[in-house]
């Protein structure tokens, strides 16, 4: 604070007063000098220890604003194996500890700790009890929603009762099982139940589909569908009211995930679908072309047997030529214009 050219608070004996120092001007002061240092003679007189200036209530003033809106944080105390026992040692409890020896400072530090774990201890006892009662609650509820609804049936039931059972022991097991065991037992026992109550939902919108006499993988439009999609999220609702938060939240997220799944699928059928068009389409064009050169071909055959038979009758009346003659001269042009064309082709 001197190298700041501040004033530094002393008492009569010419020693610096620390206590009235905040934690800021504690931490400028170096490491190496200790926090009851000797007046320095040639710094201030006398005079100024008992008189206050306008510096040092400006100083003052400020200091109680920022003790008042700071608050110094918390720190976390870990035990000697470094555990983290969630125990703070906060700036009240080292304020308690003023005025005492080292020895007792220890000591009451050591009492303090203790029963801040302690409390902590009983907090957490307290909240593993408020959650098994309510568990215990939602277990009680749903089993009440099995039974009540029709969309299981009696071998299902008995499987939900069983499964009952066996949360209810794993309940008394706790004690004997590590927190990662008795999760991993109860997350195997929730999928299981999870698993019952999915094949009871999926054989009920079988039954809903033939009762509608939808067959498998029809698609169906129109007031049908808006009926059938209002009974499944009917059933689906059902659904999820015999399931925990737990349960539910798995549910949902298979449900999108086989959603997008069947959005995926459906997206490469359309997309096959279209290329089988196009394919379909260009070989009916290619059948097309090939068709319309057979039938100009056979116009274009038939044209030149007309003009060869107007030659043939020239021949006869004019010339006088022979039958046998014309016939084997013709045969013959006929023989090499379907020649030239079997080329062509």
């Amino acid at each position: 604070r001197e190298a700041r050219g501040l004033r530094i608070p002393r008492t009569n004996s010419g020693f610096t007063r620390m206590s009235a120092l905040t934690e800021e001007e504690r931490n400028f002061l170096p490491s190496g000098i200790s926090t009851r240092t000797k007046k320095k003679e040639s710094i201030l007189s006398p005079d100024d220890d008992t008189s206050e200036s306008p510096v040092d209530s400006l100083l003052s003033e400020t200091r109680r604003q920022s003790q008042a809106t700071s608050k110094p944080r918390p720190i976390r105390v870990k035990s000697s194996s470094g555990q983290d026992d969630g125990v703070d040692w906060t700036s009240d409890d080292e304020k308690q500890l003023d005025g005492l020896s080292t020895y007792e400072q220890r000591r009451r530090k050591e009492q303090m700790i203790a029963e801040k774990k302690r409390r902590v201890a009983e907090m957490k006892r307290q909240e593993e009890l408020a959650i098994q009662n309510r568990l215990k609650k939602q277990r009680e509820s749903l089993v009440d929603i099995d039974r009540a609804s029709d969309l299981l049936n009696a071998d299902e039931q008995e499987r939900i009762a069983q499964w009952e059972r066996d949360l209810r022991k794993l309940d008394v097991d706790r004690e004997d099982l590590t927190d990662e065991e008795y999760q991993e037992r109860r997350k195997k026992l929730f999928s299981e139940r999870t698993r019952v109550l999915k094949a009871a939902y999926d054989r009920k919108m079988d039954r809903l589909k033939r009762q509608k006499g939808i067959p498998d993988g029809t698609r169906i439009e129109g007031e049908q569908a808006a009926q059938l999609d209002a009974q499944i999220r009917a059933e689906e609702e059902t659904l999820l009211s015999m399931m925990n938060p737990e349960e539910r939240e798995d549910y949902i997220r298979a449900r999108n995930e086989e959603r997008a799944r069947q959005r995926l699928l459906a997206e490469r059928e359309r997309f096959k679908r279209d290329e089988e068009l196009q394919a379909a389409l260009s070989e009916t064009k290619r059948m097309a072309a090939i068709r319309a050169a057979e039938i100009m071909a056979k116009e274009l055959q038939h044209r030149s047997n007309n003009v060869m038979y107007a030659e043939l009758k020239d021949l006869v009346t004019e010339q006088k030529v022979s039958r046998a003659f014309t016939y084997s001269y013709f045969s013959l042009l006929q023989f090499l214009a379907s020649s030239s064309s079997n080329h062509a082709h």
